[in-house]
């Protein structure tokens, strides 16, 4: 139906009960499940290699407008690996091989800072040099499992060696190397892992009868503290306004003649301005007798519209 729409969630108790509230404000609606396998392609190899890298591509197409975005990226990579590789010395500055290093849970506090940022909650707001000492202190961890250089014991992770924080391997997503031939990259020592992931997105369908909700804010204000994007949300309530102005539109021809065939509604929807807003704002609309035809076919089973389609009247003529 063209008057349906779609809100895609990434948690399935938010979907349903978002359609919980779709339903009692008298539309249908219903959730489905769209499964997806997702490709991640990371690049692989010693830190001075990705670096010695990343200088070639910035070499290569610093010159180039076109590829300005890139190198500004590749720019940035490569402040970020450099990264690593000092707090990696630093770290290894400061523990000798045989200490334990505490256990912490840095995921679980690196969580509770993201959500404190998300929520906006003043009270205990993070403190930005805590956030990146939870991230450096992860980052570091990485590097250490991924270089064997840690071990489990009862009292925590025991460093059982170092190695030079430039010969370390690390990970780098693909976007800067996306010019980088397949042979280039075995000259440089560097690996390709694909990493393969299952996704579920939860997909609210609303039915046509969302066009027709007085007051929808009740619906928007449902959607608070529930993981769906704020993006969508607004796509999704500008997409519902600007279908409203055509089903006025249509219902205007019908309520000023009374009657009128498929054919004469479509020659006065197809093409037409309207006022958005008392600033007197407008909008041309533009549409394909597809669509309008939609429009009509859908209006007639949410029961806004009847007759044959010579004679198209509103259900609330007499």
């Amino acid at each position: 139906m063209v008057l349906e729409e779609e809100l895609i969630f990434s948690d399935k108790a938010d979907a349903e009960e978002f359609i919980k509230h779709v339903r009692a404000a008298g539309c249908s609606g219903k959730v489905r499940t769209e499964h997806a396998i997702i490709p991640e392609t990371m690049f692989h190899g010693r830190i001075q290699d990705l670096l010695k890298l990343l200088d070639r591509e910035i070499d290569r197409h610093k010159d180039d407008p076109e590829m300005a975005d890139l190198v500004a990226l590749s720019v940035t990579m490569k402040a970020g690996i450099e990264r690593r590789r000092e707090n990696l010395r630093q770290f290894f500055d400061e523990h000798p091989v045989g200490a334990i290093i505490p256990e912490r849970s840095l995921m679980q506090d690196f969580a509770t800072i993201i959500g404190k940022m998300a929520t906006g909650e003043e009270a205990g707001e993070p403190d930005p040099e805590e956030a990146d000492a939870i991230i450096t202190a992860i980052g570091i961890n990485a590097l250490l499992e991924e270089n064997g250089l840690v071990e489990e014991t009862d009292e925590g992770l025991r460093l059982v060696g170092t190695i030079e924080p430039e010969e370390a391997y690390t990970y780098c997503p693909e976007h800067p190397f996306v010019e980088v031939e397949p042979g280039t990259l075995r000259e440089y020592g560097i690996d390709v892992k694909i990493t393969v992931i299952a996704e579920e997105r939860y997909i609210a369908s609303l039915g046509p009868e969302i066009m027709l909700i007085d007051d929808p804010e009740p619906l928007w204000d449902a959607l608070d503290g529930m993981d769906v994007d704020e993006d969508d949300v607004d796509i999704l309530r500008t997409t519902i306004a600007f279908k409203q102005f055509i089903i006025e539109r249509i219902m205007t021809v019908l309520e000023e003649r009374g009657r009128a065939s498929r054919e004469e509604l479509l020659e006065e929807s197809l093409s037409f301005d309207a006022v958005l807003n008392k600033e007197q704002d407008s909008a041309s609309f533009i549409l394909t007798e597809e669509y309008v035809n939609g429009v009509l076919n859908d209006l007639k089973k949410v029961g806004l519209i009847t007759g044959k389609d010579s004679k198209i009247k509103p259900v609330s003529a007499k």
